[in-house]
C-alpha cells in the first residue's frame, strides 16, 4: 500500500505573486492600441508614445500597460519605480489588474518598499471586484499571515472564490485545505473534486495527487488504471515523484 502523503495547501506567495505578476504582465502587453501606418520595427516606440498620451489623459488602461511596459522594459526603459507609479495612477481608479498588480509590487518589494499590508490593502481592492488573482493571493497572505492576521478559514473562503472562477492554484489550495482539514472540515471526497478540477486543467501536481487518491482510494473509488492515467500525465511532464510512484506501482512511464 502507497501511502498519500500530507501536502502543504499550496505553491505560496513569495513565488507565486512573481509568477501572477509576470503573468498580469504578459497580458497587458496585448492591450497596446494599434497605430495606423507604422511600421513593426517602429511599433514599440510609436505605441509607447501613443500609450503615454493616453496615459497622461487619465486613460486608466492606458496607465496599466504603461505600467506593465515600463516593469517589462518593453518598448520603453525599464523603470520599476515608473511601473509601481502608473499602476498606482490606475489601481486608484479602479482598475482591478492594476491593484493587483501594484499589490504583488508591494509584496515583493519591487520598485516600492516591501510591505505586506499594503499588498493585502490592493488586493483586498481587486479581490472584492472579482480578480480572481487578488483572490488567490489574498488568500495566500491569510494564509501565511502576511499582513493579515493568520486566518486558514479566510484564506479557504478566497481559494474558493478564485477557484470557482477556474484559477488553477486556487482549485488545488482548495483541494489540500479539504484533504488537511485546514480552515475547512476534513473531507476527502471533496478534496479529489476541486484536485480533479485542477489536474484537468493540466496542473502537473495536481494530476499527481490524483494519481495517488486513485491509487489508496482516499476520497474517490480506488481505481488502479485512473491512477496510472493521471500518474502517467504528470511523469510525461518530467515530474519526477509521479514516475518513481509508477515504477514502484511496476509501470514503465517511457513507454
Amino acid at each position: 500500500m502507497i501511502d498519500l502523503p500530507q501536502r502543504t495547501v499550496g505553491r505560496l506567495c513569495t513565488g507565486t505573486a512573481l509568477g501572477l505578476v509576470v503573468l498580469l504582465f504578459m497580458m497587458a502587453e496585448s492591450q497596446a492600441w494599434p497605430i495606423p501606418g507604422a511600421s513593426e520595427r517602429d511599433a514599440p516606440a510609436v505605441s509607447a508614445e501613443r500609450v503615454r498620451s493616453l496615459a497622461d489623459q487619465g486613460d486608466r488602461e492606458a496607465q496599466f500597460t504603461l505600467g506593465s511596459m515600463y516593469l517589462l522594459g518593453n518598448g520603453i526603459r525599464q523603470d520599476e519605480r515608473q511601473a509601481a507609479e502608473w499602476f498606482r495612477k490606475s489601481a486608484e481608479q479602479g482598475n482591478a489588474l492594476a491593484q493587483t498588480s501594484l499589490g504583488a509590487m508591494y509584496y515583493l518589494g519591487q520598485g516600492v518598499p516591501g510591505d505586506h499590508g499594503q499588498a493585502a490593502e490592493w488586493y483586498r481592492k481587486a479581490a472584492e471586484q472579482g480578480e480572481a488573482s487578488a483572490q488567490y493571493n489574498l488568500g495566500n497572505l491569510y494564509l501565511l499571515g502576511h499582513g493579515v492576521e493568520k486566518d486558514e478559514a479566510q484564506a479557504m473562503q478566497w481559494f474558493r472564490k478564485a477557484a470557482e472562477q477556474g484559477m488553477v492554484l486556487a482549485q488545488f489550495n482548495l483541494a489540500g485545505g479539504y484533504a488537511e482539514g485546514r480552515g475547512l472540515p476534513r473531507d476527502d471526497r471533496e478534496a479529489a473534486k476541486w484536485c480533479r478540477k485542477a489536474a484537468e486543467q493540466g496542473d502537473v501536481t495536481a494530476q499527481y495527487q490524483l494519481g495517488l487518491m486513485y491509487e489508496t482510494g482516499r476520497g474517490v473509488e480506488k481505481d488502479r488504471r485512473e491512477a496510472i492515467s493521471w500518474l502517467t500525465s504528470a511523469a510525461r511532464k518530467g515530474f519526477e515523484p509521479a514516475k518513481t510512484l509508477l515504477l514502484k506501482m511496476g509501470v514503465d512511464s517511457s513507454k
